[in-house]
């Protein structure tokens, strides 16, 4: 029987798995992913604190300037679900649920370099994670969540697991040590990974081109980009897909195939609902606005 990681094993933190910049009215700013999600540049420091001089701000003054931004990031978070939910006819309940889940497992990553700084963001991690969920059908978040609750039961941590998988390609030697901790996908699974990464690799090659200004600083695309310190949309999505059951990932792939057949980009649909949580009217909106 394979071993779970210990609850306090350290992973090579790959922030989150979006590659379309976190939008903002009017422009773009920084890199983000939902789950989750890179770290606003110049808002916060690497301890999640209000970045800032300690001999400008006391401790008081740091910690009011902190409890306003955490209830800015819930107004933002509220508001832009709201937006979404408005639009389509989903069952939210169930979509927050998984969100829940997969936050409080993301809040107890380990990160090798200490905490990392999208794991003080939960607003930016749950518009991302949300977004992508609306294009999901109803059997699929069902049979997602049945994981994420199988997996609570027996202590495991499915974010931790995909940050260790990831580690296959950023950093093999480190990824040897607790290789033998993670679940071993079976043969079929694995063919079924590729099929489903080589497709939503090129959706997302297809997004790139269309909104070029909007994702020009997502990470990067493909494998042979990995290094130590960055990831790969192609090496998040397969560490990820490695965590989930086999009868979610056959959902998955069945869902995939469905929407080749039907001509349809997921990685667009999830960057257009990413657009509409910030306010925009849709990705072309956001990327007709970014030029200005």
């Amino acid at each position: 029987m394979e071993r779970d990681l210990p609850p306090r094993a350290a992973v090579r933190h790959g922030g989150g798995g979006s590659r379309t910049t976190a939008l903002r009215r009017g422009r773009a700013r920084c890199r983000a992913e939902g789950g989750g999600q890179a770290s606003r540049a110049g808002e916060r420091s690497g301890s999640g604190e209000v970045s800032g001089d300690k001999g400008v701000f006391d401790e008081g003054e740091r910690k009011g300037l902190q409890l306003k931004r955490n209830r800015a990031m819930h107004h933002l978070y509220f508001t832009a679900v709201q937006r979404l939910f408005s639009e389509k006819h989903m069952t939210r309940e169930l979509i927050e649920n998984i969100v829940d889940r997969e936050w409080s497992m993301f809040d107890r990553v380990r990160n090798e370099g200490g905490r990392a700084s999208c794991q003080n963001d939960p607003a930016t991690f749950r518009i991302m994670r949300t977004s992508q969920f609306m294009t999901w059908p109803e059997d699929l978040l069902r049979s997602y969540l049945a994981d994420l609750e199988a997996a609570d039961r027996v202590g495991r941590n499915l974010l931790t697991e995909k940050y260790a998988f990831m580690m296959e390609s950023t950093s093999p030697f480190e990824f040897r040590r607790i290789r033998h901790m993670l679940p071993v996908p079976d043969q079929d699974s694995l063919a079924w990974i590729r099929e489903i990464v080589n497709t939503h690799v090129n959706w997302e090659r297809r997004t790139d081109q269309a909104y070029p200004r909007v994702r020009s600083k997502g990470r990067p695309l493909t494998s042979d980009e990995d290094r130590p310190d960055v990831t790969s949309f192609e090496t998040y999505l397969a560490g990820e897909l490695k965590t989930w059951s086999r009868s979610t990932l056959a959902r998955y792939l069945a869902f995939t195939r469905d929407c080749v057949r039907q001509g349809r980009n997921l990685a667009e649909e999830t960057a257009d609902n990413m657009a509409r949580a910030y306010g925009y009217a849709s990705m072309r909106d956001a990327e007709e606005k970014s030029a200005r």
